[in-house]
Order: C-alpha cells, then sequence, then structure tokens
C-alpha cells in the first residue's frame, strides 16, 4: 500500500505550472519499472543548449502530451506545425522525451540535419498507432538503436531507416504486415549486419534498393513469400560483403533486374532466375561481380530488351549464360566488356534487333575468338567492341553490317590477329575510324578495304590513326600517311 501513499503526496504536492499531476504519475509511476508502458520513448543526446523539433509531417492526426525530460513543463501537441512541437533545452546531455496520445505519424525526412544529429534511439513504441513510416528516421546518421515494432497499421515503409549509417542491428518489422514497400528502407545503412525478417509482409510490391549500399552485410532476410513484388531495381546492389543472397525465383511479377546484384564482388554465385519471365531488362545486373565464377540462366526471359553492361567486369567467369533466346534485345553495349577470364562467349546472331556492341566485348583477352555478328544489320557503332581483346587470332566479319558509322578503336590492340576482319566493301553512313586497327601489330596480314576512298566511304570524316602500326597490311602502303600517322 506504500505506492497508494506516495500517489497521494504527489497529488498534494504543489505542481508547477501548467503541468499535470495525471501525466506525471503516468511517466514516473506507471507500466514497467516507473515507466508509463503506454508511452513512446525516445533519447536524445544534446551537446549543449540544443533545440529538439518533433518529426511531424502534414496530413496527419496528432493530439499528444510530453514530457521532455529535463523537468520543464509538459507540452500538448495537437498539429504537424504546433509550435510545442520544438522544445528548447538548457542545458546537453540525454534527454528522454516520453510521449501518450495520437501520433500517427514521424517524420525525420525534412528535419534539419541538426535535429537528425540529435536523435539516439526508440526506447518504446507504446500504444502509439503509426499509420506510414516513409522516409522516418532518414538520414539520422547517429541512431544506434530502435525497438521492434508491435503490430502498427503501416502502410509505407520506402526510405524508413535509409541512410542510418550507425545503426548495426535493425528493429523486427514482421509485424507490420500491411506495408506495400520495402523502397530503399535500408538504402546505405553501410553498418547494417542484422535485418528483419521481411517475408510475412506479403502486400509488398517493391523491393528497389531495398538493401542497396549495405556494404557489410554478409546475407539478407528471405523475400520468397513476397510474390506481389514487381521490381528488384538495385535490390543488393553494392552489397559487396554478402556472400549469399535469398531465393527470388517465385517472385514471378518481377520486370525489372536492373542493377540486382550490381557490384557485389564476394558472391561466386547468384539466386536462379529463370522464372523470373516477365523481366523486360538485365541492365547491369551483375555489373562488376568479379568474384563469381558462373550466373543464372536467363534465356527464358524473353521480354528482355536490354543487356547493357549486364556481366561487365565478371573477371573470374571463364563462360557466361545463353542469350540466343532473347530477341527483343536492342543493346549489347558493353554486356562481357572486361571479361577478361572468358575463353567462350554466348551465341548473338540470333539478336537481330540490336543497335550497338559497342565496347561488347572490350579487353576480353583470354579468348581466341568471338561469336558471329553478320546477322546483326540494325547495329550502327563498333566503338571498342573487341578493343584490346589481344589473344583473338581472327574476328567476326562484319562486312553485312552497313549501318555502322563508328569504328572508332573497334580492334585497337588487337595484336593477335593474323588476318584482317572483312569490312564492307563501302558505306555511307561510315563517318569515324579513328584508331581502328591502331597498334595491331605487323602480324595482321591480308588486303584491307580502302576506307580511305571517297568513292566508296563518302561520309568518312574522323579518321586519325586508323592504321598506326598495322605494318603487316599487303597494302600498307597504299594507305594515306594520315591514316596512320604519319
Amino acid at each position: 500500500m506504500h505506492w497508494i501513499a506516495i500517489i497521494l503526496l504527489l497529488l498534494a504536492a504543489p505542481m508547477a505550472k501548467g503541468q499535470s499531476a495525471f501525466a506525471f504519475t503516468l511517466g514516473t509511476l506507471g507500466g514497467d519499472g516507473g515507466v508509463s508502458a503506454t508511452a513512446m520513448i525516445s533519447t536524445w543526446e544534446l551537446a549543449g543548449a540544443d533545440t529538439v523539433t518533433l518529426p511531424l509531417r502534414s496530413g496527419y492526426t496528432y493530439d499528444f502530451t510530453v514530457d521532455w525530460g529535463d523537468g520543464s513543463a509538459l507540452s500538448t501537441v495537437t498539429a504537424f506545425d504546433d509550435a510545442d512541437r520544438i522544445h528548447n533545452y538548457t542545458a546537453g546531455g540525454t534527454k528522454t522525451v516520453t510521449i501518450e496520445g495520437d501520433f500517427t505519424c514521424l517524420y525525420f525526412s525534412t528535419a534539419s540535419a541538426g535535429v537528425k544529429a540529435l536523435f539516439r534511439t526508440i526506447e518504446q513504441w507504446g500504444d502509439i498507432q503509426l499509420e506510414q513510416m516513409n522516409g522516418a528516421f532518414y538520414l539520422c546518421l547517429n541512431a544506434t538503436s530502435y525497438a521492434d515494432f508491435p503490430y502498427m497499421p503501416v502502410n509505407n515503409l520506402s526510405y524508413g531507416w535509409s541512410g542510418n549509417t550507425s545503426m548495426t542491428t535493425f528493429p523486427v518489422v514482421s509485424n507490420l504486415i500491411d506495408n506495400i514497400t520495402l523502397f530503399k528502407t535500408w538504402e546505405g545503412c553501410s553498418s547494417g549486419t542484422n535485418f528483419s525478417y521481411v517475408n510475412t509482409q506479403t502486400n509488398v510490391n517493391s523491393l528497389k534498393a531495398t538493401w542497396k549500399q549495405c556494404i557489410v552485410a554478409t546475407s539478407f532476410p528471405e523475400v520468397s513469400a513476397l510474390t506481389n513484388v514487381n521490381s528488384l531495381d538495385s535490390t543488393w546492389a553494392y552489397a559487396d560483403s554478402a556472400t549469399v543472397f535469398p531465393e527470388v525465383n517465385t517472385l514471378t511479377k518481377v520486370t525489372t533486374l536492373k542493377e540486382t546484384w550490381k557490384q557485389c564482388i564476394v558472391a561466386t554465385s547468384f539466386p536462379d532466375v529463370d522464372a523470373l519471365t516477365n523481366v523486360i531488362t538485365l541492365h547491369q545486373t551483375w555489373l562488376n561481380c568479379g568474384t563469381s565464377t558462373s550466373f543464372p540462366e536467363v534465356n527464358t526471359q524473353t521480354n528482355v530488351n536490354s543487356l547493357k553492361e549486364t556481366w561487365q567486369n565478371c573477371s573470374s567467369a571463364t563462360s557466361f549464360p545463353d542469350v540466343d533466346a532473347l530477341t527483343k534485345v536492342t543493346t549489347l553495349d558493353s554486356t562481357w566488356a572486361y571479361a577478361d577470364s572468358a575463353t567462350v562467349f554466348p551465341e548473338v546472331n540470333t539478336l537481330t534487333k540490336v543497335t550497338t556492341l559497342k565496347e561488347t566485348w572490350r579487353e576480353c583477352d583470354t579468348a581466341t575468338s568471338f561469336p558471329e555478328v553478320s546477322a546483326l544489320t540494325n547495329v550502327n557503332s563498333l566503338s571498342t567492341t573487341w578493343r584490346e581483346c589481344s589473344s583473338a587470332t581472327n574476328l567476326p566479319d562484319v562486312s553485312a553490317l552497313t549501318n555502322v558509322t563508328t569504328y572508332i578503336y573497334a580492334w585497337y590492340k588487337c595484336a593477335g590477329l593474323t588476318t584482317v576482319p572483312v569490312l564492307p566493301s563501302s558505306s555511307t553512313a561510315l563517318i569515324t575510324t579513328t584508331g581502328a586497327f591502331q597498334s595491331i601489330g605487323s602480324g595482321m596480314t591480308g588486303t584491307v578495304v580502302e576506307l580511305w576512298d571517297t568513292n566508296n566511304f563518302p561520309n568518312v570524316s574522323s579518321y586519325a590513326d586508323t592504321f598506326t602500326g598495322a605494318t603487316g597490311l599487303d597494302n600498307y602502303a597504299d594507305i594515306p600517311d594520315n591514316w596512320k600517322g604519319l
């Protein structure tokens, strides 16, 4: 019965102006160990006489009291722009802020950098019922912990903890089953090693950039039950400590794998994607995945229209998946560039909608031969296509590619060539040949097409160093000096 006497004494004691005896007893005597179980409690670290502005958002309901944790009078806040949401402290230290009442949205996204820097923790959620958390703790760089979530009617976790660079373990969000998006939820959480289970959030439709730049995590939560997801754009991009990734082959509504595992430089293999037949792009999907020796099959993804930089810098793989069924593809720009362990490449001659072979096999210097391209008559660029493919002894016939406008550095430093590639006998499209056969050396023999003949190639205007060093050509002497660096 001692606690009753204590309360009676407190009720009889003089109150500071504006202080509520009821609120005081809730904050000091209620709940577990003297703290109200119904309150939301946060902590803030102040250097001195700092100002804290509670991060509220227009369009949401607020009707709550605040104990600022410094002995000052309680504040009552009834609107997102209520002046009482702002508190000026007179001294530094750790301040515990306790909130009781209706509070439906936290929104650090538009808070000042100074306010974000002061915030540290959510100790408990109490009975607070947040409705959405878009940008809730965005760029709270010094935050160190959050209480796990009970059920709340939250429908948006996009940018929720994006940029929380001090956090290592994030709160459990599996109870937030009404959520529909995890867009950039933990993007840039560069110290994060433990992320919440999310497979209960079956209404989620986007995993775009969800764990992008989570650079120290070695694994990530399962997502196989999130069958409403339509985007895996950049989901685990730059997760360059991860050795394993979640299975995704059940997510059959996915339409994009753009940058999904970009620069995941430690992983040696990746999840299957052959069931994701609605995918339309593999742009940079495995770019810079330089440790992996094998990649998933993609030939079932017949709606794909881009293979731009898909396996660029995948320098450990000796071969790559077939792509001959992907007949909607329009670009092979840098698709296998710098894949310098590969000895063989997939056939591409069925991909007749392709318009560019720019840097497609650039510096693939182990392969001795390359796929035929004679059927790709819509191609308009051979810019650096086989540049520095120095082990190749012969390169594909391009005589049918009469729409090409540029040969710039196409065969540059292909020092292993023994015969000159077959070129068109004439072209009105060709404009640039700069450096095309530069630094080939004397090993390449045969008679090269007279690209300098203005009757057959009337529009070539850039040609410096086209044949510089290609002294083994049978007609080298006929080449104008200004085409061979003389």
